[in-house]
């Protein structure tokens, strides 16, 4: 499990040892602009993209992952005080969804983690069409509601909750009766709703019988786009 600011995640490493150019491309699909946030070890950069534009993500050295948060309604470019997400939210003060990423040597391994909360449907995919593109779209039902039609991470029961550090990643209080790491609350609802993002921090083939781990080593031009038509993707990533 490789660790980044503000929560845990699992990346499979890559299974192709070949050295490929490699990039990340975020799209805006929205009818307005977000802002994206690019964390890797020390390296942090927010990214204005305005609806219907594009913008190219920093590369992260190789073996290095990286996380890509969504923040809207920001009121600037440094995004910190948003209405969902921000960089001084503490974690979880409002809800964000994140994209992350591993580049090992010719492989590129992804995944979209909701553990923070929903504030907008994302889709991951490379540049080869033979490797799994994962999409997380709610369109109703959150079990807590958030600002501006977000739904709060599915560690908590409730918005006061899942302030600070009293979120998915980080949470081991009694009050919400899980293990660390483990199922939250509301993970069942997360599952069912986006099969190929994480419901949990150790959500693996082993808990609800697939994965929201992808990968690729033949094309790792990666993109993100944010509000991308149709719906979730529910595809087995499990191996037989």
């Amino acid at each position: 499990m490789l660790f980044l600011p503000l929560v845990s995640f699992a990346v499979a490493l890559g299974r192709v040892a070949v050295t490929k150019a490699s990039s990340i491309t975020a799209v805006n699909n929205c009818g307005d602009t977000v802002w994206l946030h690019e964390v890797y070890g020390s390296f942090s950069q927010v990214y204005a993209v305005n609806a219907g534009a594009n913008a190219v993500l920093n590369q992260p050295p190789d073996g290095t992952g990286v996380a890509v948060n969504v923040y809207t309604g920001c009121s600037d470019n440094t995004a910190t005080s948003c209405t969902t997400g921000g960089v001084n939210n503490n974690g979880g003060a409002s809800p964000f969804i994140r994209a992350e990423a591993t580049f090992t040597g010719g492989s590129v391994n992804y995944d979209i983690s909701p553990l923070y909360g929903y504030n907008r449907a994302i889709k991951i995919n490379t540049g080869d069409a033979n490797c799994p593109g994962v999409q997380c779209t709610i369109s109703s039902g959150c079990p807590v509601p958030g600002p501006d039609g977000s739904c709060y991470g599915p560690c908590c029961a409730s918005a006061d909750g899942c302030l600070g550090t009293n979120n998915c990643p980080y949470d081991s209080t009694p009050a919400y009766q899980k293990q660390m790491g483990g199922k939250g609350t509301n993970s069942g609802f997360y599952h069912d709703a986006c099969p190929n993002a994480y419901s949990f921090p150790d959500d693996d083939c082993a808990n609800y019988g697939d994965s929201p781990d992808a990968g690729c080593g033949d094309n790792t031009d990666l993109t993100i786009t944010v509000c991308p038509p149709g719906g979730s993707s529910n595809i087995n990533l499990c191996s037989s």
